[in-house]
């Protein structure tokens, strides 16, 4: 796994842990990151997307229920 993609990683883990966490673009340094959960209905599916209000960089996470084969 790069660098880049395990610093989306723990950004997603803190966000999980600390729904209000602010914290620093990993990519910009500069920027606060921002989020929006979307639920999927019928795939009790959650994509979070997480952006950064500076820079525009950008990850999308998806939380899959653990009731979904």
């Amino acid at each position: 796994m790069n660098e880049k993609w395990k610093s989306w990683m723990e950004v997603a883990r803190v966000l999980h842990e600390t729904p209000g966490a602010e914290i620093c673009c990993p990519e910009c340094k500069v920027g606060m990151l921002e989020f929006k959960d979307e639920l999927i209905r019928g795939l009790d599916k959650v994509d979070r997307y997480i952006f950064c209000n500076g820079c525009g960089a950008y990850a999308v996470l998806s939380r899959v229920s653990k009731n979904n084969p």
